[in-house]
């Protein structure tokens, strides 16, 4: 069973979540204004809203998430953001969204980041009728893994990995954006964790099982889903509560999953691709390097199917 792509909420429940959207009043943003001109409002959510404003000293483009600080109630929370402001601040890479400043006031913390133009994935897939064509959908896989091996060689991994948070530039390139949830291992650490966040519907089982868990492995899960996503426009998993999604998400049968009809005009090898990220066992699952050598033979096959048609048409 599938339903639309729909946002997903952070919460541990499958349905839509209402939740209040955070809109700062003008006069608390002295600090913001004076760096930066505001254009228009891009986002908003439970955690803050995020603008599009042009830095007065270089005049580019950024996209500038406002974080209230009445919401950074507890230690875990401000830790989480300083977190995230320390990854992005150390992360160069074409196909991770790059980092521009941070600052902040006594109302709020500032992240500025590039601006993405053509918005998220999500709202791209929005706008199709029906899912990507294959090859665009293993184009942007193919990015995403890149951007996540760029990570994971480095100790850090997503860990709320969905279209909401792929950013697509002017010239259609894909960037993972969105840390607040990331993991970052240092030198020597645990290489599992047991701290489990993220959106439902694209968590691993071993995460919707609350055991100890590798958050590499379970990024790569994600990519499966999002896979699925950008080639259905749907989802595999929607339980309708929260028992429902993770009985179907801890009990995937990949092999049902790849032949159901959404998946009909899908190639094998990219359907063999989709199979090995949505494995129930972890280890089983390939990494970012791996998976890009299987999307790289899927694109081949595209190629040959496409060539054998135009022969025969």
């Amino acid at each position: 069973m599938t339903s639309r792509v729909a946002r997903a909420p952070v919460a541990h429940t499958p349905s839509r979540a209402r939740v209040r959207t955070y809109h700062p009043p003008s006069s608390t943003l002295a600090a913001l204004l004076a760096r930066y001109d505001l254009l228009n409002h891009l986002g908003a959510g439970c955690a803050g809203t995020v603008v599009r404003a042009v830095d007065k000293a270089s005049r580019s483009n950024v996209a500038v998430k406002i974080v209230p600080k009445h919401l950074l109630v507890d230690r875990g929370a401000k830790m989480a953001l300083a977190r995230e402001v320390s990854v992005l601040s150390k992360l160069a890479h074409p196909h991770v969204v790059r980092f521009s400043n941070a600052f902040e006031d006594d109302h709020h913390v500032y992240i500025a980041t590039e601006f993405c133009p053509r918005g998220d994935l999500y709202q791209y897939l929005k706008r199709q009728p029906r899912g990507l064509p294959e090859r665009e959908a293993l184009k942007y896989l193919r990015q995403i893994l890149q951007g996540l091996d760029y990570l994971h060689e480095r100790g850090i991994s997503h860990r709320d990995l969905k279209p909401e948070n792929v950013l697509m530039t002017a010239n259609g390139r894909v960037k993972l954006a969105d840390f607040g949830m990331c993991y970052w291992r240092r030198p020597g650490g645990d290489m599992s964790t047991r701290q489990h966040c993220g959106t439902p519907q694209y968590a691993a089982p071993e995460i919707m099982r609350k055991v100890a868990y590798v958050p590499e492995q379970a990024d790569m899960w994600a990519c499966g889903v999002v896979l699925y996503a950008m080639l259905t426009r749907s989802l595999p998993f929607v339980g309708a509560d929260w028992a429902r999604l993770k009985y179907q998400v801890t009990h995937a049968d990949a092999e049902q999953l790849i032949r159901s009809s959404a998946l009909a005009p899908v190639s094998e090898q990219t359907l063999h691709l989709l199979k090995r990220l949505l494995a129930t066992r972890p280890g089983s699952r390939p990494g970012p390097k791996e998976a890009g050598e299987l999307v790289d033979d899927a694109l081949l096959g595209v190629r040959r199917s496409r060539g054998r048609r135009e022969r025969m048409g």
